[in-house]
């Protein structure tokens, strides 16, 4: 049976909010549209968690968290297109039940339940998940990396159905840690300030790294490299990481 508390009422009821805060933001949903959850997630009144929490009491259905991915054999329920397209997850360990557990993000959104029905093909159980949960469990289930450093820059991609692709960039072979550079190699730092009473200094040199070899590099490489770095950027954008933390790894 449906909890009759809006879920205003109930995000009210548990402290997590003032009536002052839900007549404000109410005002806001009529004013732009939208549902009252993402007003409050918006400006962090809320967190799109305690949301989820709430929308389970309030329609009496089961939450998760997606802390535990779910098997290959579920995920293979819903195509890849259609989970990202609708930001649905089929969850639990039987592939077989009569009802399939689903998970979303808003159950309050009939069309998408339907949809979900649909393309699973039988009854489903609606759970509800936060929102960016739920993203980066779909991203996981559909799609996974797996970086080795064997001598050659090996990426190993495996889809949802189990295949794989390895591709290996080959790197130029040096014959130490230190490589010898040449004369041509260096390139004389700009003059630092000298005190009065130093004598002049010897013009400090700085090391060069020479330039990687002209077709190093092959047509499978520079396929990987071009994939790596778009995921790269999709999990930036995806707020996995930023732009200064990869490079800083990729330093070291």
């Amino acid at each position: 049976m449906v909890n009759k508390l809006r879920l205003g009422d109930l995000l009210v009821q548990d402290g997590l909010i003032r009536d002052s805060d839900l007549r404000t933001m109410l005002a806001q949903q009529k004013q732009h549209g939208g549902r009252l959850g993402e007003h409050l997630v918006r400006v962090n009144l809320c967190t799109e968690e305690q949301i989820a929490h709430a929308l389970a009491r309030q329609m009496n259905i089961p939450y998760t968290d997606l802390a535990d991915p779910p098997p290959p054999a579920m995920s293979k329920l819903i195509p890849r297109d259609k989970a990202m397209k609708l930001q649905i997850l089929a969850v639990g360990n039987n592939p077989f039940a009569t009802r399939v557990g689903v998970a979303v993000g808003d159950p309050t959104d009939t069309k998408t339940i339907m949809e979900a029905e649909k393309v699973v093909g039988r009854p489903i159980q609606v759970h509800v998940a936060p929102a960016l949960a739920l993203r980066r469990a779909i991203e996981a289930a559909y799609l996974s990396v797996d970086l080795r450093d064997e001598g050659t820059s090996e990426f190993q991609v495996t889809d949802v159905r189990g295949g794989s692709r390895s591709i290996k960039v080959a790197r130029a072979a040096q014959s130490d840690e230190n490589p010898v550079l040449s004369d041509a190699d260096l390139e004389p730092l700009p003059d630092a300030a000298i005190e009065d009473d130093e004598p002049p200094a010897p013009t400090p040199m700085r090391r060069v790294a020479p330039a990687p070899p002209v077709g190093a590099g092959s047509e499978s490489g520079e396929e990987a490299l071009r994939m790596v770095w778009a995921m790269a950027d999709l999990l930036i954008e995806r707020g996995y990481f930023s732009r200064a933390e990869l490079m800083k790894k990729l330093r070291q």
